[in-house]
């Protein structure tokens, strides 16, 4: 059994230490020999049989065992599938190979007879011979003659079947075969099948990919189904790699600026991406930019070009900018962080909704500075401050422009939006000045939109389409703010 080289682009290769290299093993198909059993001394001119593959194989040649070594004359005929076809569809069978006038080997030995047969029968498929010889007999298998059923299965090691033939009598032109019964042969057969591959790795199969990190030796062995051997071997020379690193992760505060240090035994180096450092090709750049980045820094080795890379996450912490919001207010904390962290800590703990959060809600009566702490996946960690300060509230009041009193259930009442007002109310006039709506002062609070107020109606009397002006004065007993607002409402109808 012979194995092409194994090989990447050529037989053994340099790469850098620790790159992937991609290892095939390719063999040859391996010459095999399937021999039925000898058991016969009975002559015959002819021999049937059909061979089953389980794998892929090609039939080369076959030979024969013929009773004396007179010059004769041979013929190899073939067909797809089984010699049981013919027997229902007559003069099917094609002609492979044929040789006229050779010597055979002393009587009872076997010959190959000198023509090559190069059939290839597909992995389950079958394919059926048959042998013809004239001068000088073939020596047949023992078989029981006479039932025309199908012989003996005679089994090679799993990639071939032998199946004989069965009794019954063909013609073929000038060669009377008579009865149809197997010949004593050996055939000669090549596969791929069965062939094993094992690495001194370790691992199996004809491919591997490999990272070595210094020179060194893979070494294949290919296995048949009969337990011959091959092996090949292939060098891959690994060159060295640069030193490099690049520091370790950092967080920040945002606003804050960080001096990277770096390291790498080599001068050709280059930071990547370059957004955010003051200078991507020294190993001290400064890093000022308000979003986190991660920086990888590639060392060149002068030697023999090969490259090396490290990687550092510059992690920005924001917990949000100082601010003062309105006592009654729900204020989420707008803080943003790397994705990789992995904890959060607020403190104090008062007055937020969930302090182990990044963007926890802050309710309180009591303004206060907050820490943000922030842990990574790494272990890193950093603490930032944002000052919550309060302020009353301060009212703010809408109005709509126009409402359809038509009872269709859409906007059949004027209504005000507004919050933080503890009191209210609201007055409507006419266009001659005529107070047509007075709400009174109203102590439920206005959060949002008000209830129903007026209908469109003055001393039960529908009004008249037309514009109308509107006053609404508002409280906040907590501040004691007092706010007005006066505006336009047209009536629709």
């Amino acid at each position: 059994m012979t194995l092409y080289n194994v090989k990447k682009a050529e037989p053994d290769t340099a790469i850098c230490a620790g790159n992937p290299v991609d290892l095939k093993a390719t063999a040859d198909p391996v010459s095999k020999v399937l021999t039925t059993k000898e058991n016969s001394s009975s002559g015959n001119q002819g021999g049937m049989f059909y061979l089953r593959a389980h794998q892929d194989v090609t039939i080369d040649s076959f030979a024969v065992r013929f009773q004396s070594n007179q010059s004769i004359m041979a013929e190899i005929w073939g067909k797809s599938g089984t010699y049981r076809t013919f027997e229902q569809n007559n003069g099917i069978w094609d002609p492979i190979a044929s040789y006229y006038n050779f010597t055979p080997k002393p009587a009872g030995q076997f010959t190959v007879i000198p023509t090559q047969v190069y059939q290839s029968i597909a992995g389950g498929d079958s394919f059926a011979f048959y042998i013809t010889t004239v001068n000088t007999p073939a020596i047949n298998m023992a078989y029981s003659t006479g039932n025309g059923q199908q012989g003996t299965v005679y089994t090679s090691d799993g990639i071939i079947d032998f199946v004989q033939g069965t009794t019954n009598k063909y013609f073929f032109g000038a060669f009377v075969p008579g009865f149809g019964q197997v010949l004593d042969v050996r055939i000669y057969y090549t596969t791929k099948a069965g062939l094993s591959y094992v690495w001194n790795t370790g691992e199996s199969g004809d491919s591997i990919q490999v990272r070595p990190t210094q020179t060194s030796e893979y070494i294949i062995t290919v296995v048949d189904t009969s337990g011959c051997r091959s092996k090949d071997t292939v060098v891959i020379t690994a060159y060295p790699v640069p030193m490099v690193d690049a520091g370790a992760d950092t967080l920040l505060c945002i606003g804050q600026t960080y001096q990277l240090q770096a390291a790498t035994e080599t001068s050709d180096y280059f930071w990547m991406p370059s957004v955010g450092l003051n200078m991507d090709s020294i190993l001290t750049p400064i890093f000022s930019d308000i979003v986190s980045r991660e920086y990888v820094l590639t060392a060149i080795s002068g030697i023999n070009g090969c490259t090396a890379t490290d990687t550092i996450r510059i992690g920005v912490l924001n917990p949000g900018p100082d601010t003062t919001v309105c006592d009654e207010d729900i204020y989420v904390m707008p803080a943003t962080a790397p994705s990789y962290i992995q904890q959060f800590l607020w403190e104090p703990i008062d007055g937020l909704s969930n302090p182990a959060i990044l963007n926890p809600v802050f309710q309180s009566s009591v303004p206060s500075d907050y820490m943000l702490t922030a842990i990574s996946d790494k272990g890193s960690r950093k603490t930032c401050v944002v000052s919550i300060g309060l302020k009353p509230c301060a009212i703010d009041l809408e109005a709509p422009q126009a409402f359809t009193p038509n009872d269709d259930g859409h906007n059949d009442h004027f209504k005000i939006y507004g919050n933080h007002a503890d009191e209210y109310q609201v007055r409507i006039y006419n266009r001659w000045g005529e107070l047509v709506y007075d709400s009174k002062v109203i102590t439920s609070g206005l959060e949002g939109l008000s209830d129903d107020l007026w209908d469109g109606t003055f001393k039960g009397k529908l009004q008249d389409a037309g514009t109308y002006v509107y006053y609404i004065w508002a409280k906040n007993n907590n501040s004691l703010e007092v706010a007005e607002k006066k505006g336009n409402l047209t009536l629709i109808r």
